[in-house]
């Protein structure tokens, strides 16, 4: 399974982190600036840059944002490439800020549509899954799929049709 690290001067790195301290049966390879993935626990690690700034981002810095984009969206498509060449079953993203990510050329409104494209521009649907509660026991899982996504609430209706 390939994690990546999402924005570098988000909470990406502290929840891969903390998730990976957990006992995982997996094997793991994370993606993202070279000096955040070089003490996580992994099986690899594939270096798409190095952030080098440290935690948050207290200054609005155009160059710091467009720079923490570039990172989190080579992150992504190094992790695609790794999973359509067969390297990884699975990828995982970390939270990344969509305007850093518009700011250094990645156009997509989420992570669904850009996945999509990078997998050669497939028909995709975003799912939302969860199992039953434990004390529900006549329960059935939930899955619900988006039919719109990332678009005001007043244009929803325009957007539907039977």
């Amino acid at each position: 399974m390939a994690i990546t690290l999402g924005d570098p001067r988000g909470i990406g790195p502290e929840i891969t982190a903390r998730a990976l301290a957990q006992p995982l049966d997996a094997d793991i390879t994370v993606v993202g600036a070279e000096d955040q993935i070089a003490s996580l626990t992994a099986e690899r690690r594939v270096p798409v840059g190095t952030w080098g700034l440290g935690t948050g981002d207290s200054t609005p810095d155009r160059n710091r944002a467009i720079r923490a984009g570039r990172i989190a969206g080579n992150a992504v498509e190094a992790a695609v490439k790794l999973a359509l060449n067969g390297e990884v079953d699975a990828i995982v993203t970390a939270p990344a800020h969509k305007h850093t990510l518009h700011l250094a050329g990645f156009p997509y409104p989420g992570h669904t549509e850009w996945l999509a494209h990078l997998a050669g521009d497939v028909d995709v649907a975003m799912m939302l899954a969860a199992e039953p509660s434990p004390e529900d026991t006549g329960g059935h899982p939930l899955r619900v799929v988006l039919v719109t996504t990332h678009v005001p609430f007043r244009d929803v209706t325009a957007l539907l049709t039977i």
